[in-house]
């Protein structure tokens, strides 16, 4: 049995982001290629660590599964701790840290979760879903201008790859039209948090 307690279990309740801010927005000053080399040269040294490896992948992705089926069940405590645990073994896995950042998400704790979306989006530039879900968090903590902008960026991005939307895009597109009318189907104006709500489906395994 994987014992999940003894050092994930102790950050539940502590920012993410715990020491270096390394979800901190690159300057404009900072290119792509800058970006990419300093991505490469974390995945490189932490890939050769020793801890990475007492676990094969297969046995990371059946931890995943189980985190995935506790959240599916409300029970976002739980799979904290394990979703904690798949990202302290693989730190740069992208498909872990979007499910830590959901669960974060199912537990309002949003700043961090808009952390670890942010940090995802450095890993893996094409991630449309952590940028959706970086703009729910922001509705949540009643950014919304900025939560707009982002989901402009989506909608536009989706619309000038592709003559068909993908479901992010839809999602993305009618959180704009509800926060631009400002009403739900009731009349009843909306906050960051009930926006925030609507696109916060848990992704698929």
């Amino acid at each position: 049995m994987v014992d999940t307690q003894s050092s994930s279990a102790t950050r539940a309740d502590v920012p993410i982001d715990g020491g270096a801010d390394v979800t901190a927005a690159p300057t404009m000053r900072q290119s792509a290629e800058q970006i990419e080399a300093v991505v490469t040269r974390l995945r490189e040294g932490l890939s050769s660590l020793s801890l990475t490896s007492r676990y094969t992948r297969d046995e990371l992705d059946t931890i995943y599964a189980l985190a995935w089926s506790h959240l599916t069940r409300r029970q976002a405590d739980t799979a904290l701790r394990l979703f904690l645990f798949l990202t302290d073994y693989a730190p740069i896995d992208a498909t872990y840290l979007m499910g830590l950042g959901v669960c974060l998400q199912q537990l309002e704790r949003h700043r961090d979760a808009l952390a670890t979306f942010s940090w995802v989006g450095v890993l893996d530039a094409d991630s449309v879903e952590a940028s959706l879900r970086s703009a729910e968090c922001l509705l949540a903590l009643k950014e919304r201008e900025e939560a707009e902008r982002l989901l402009d960026l989506i909608v536009a991005d989706a619309t000038a790859s592709s003559s068909k939307p993908t479901q992010v895009a839809y999602r993305a597109q009618a959180l704009l039209d509800v926060l631009r009318r400002g009403i739900d189907g009731s009349g009843a104006v909306i906050n960051g948090a009930t926006v925030a709500s609507l696109g916060a489906v848990p992704a698929s395994i």
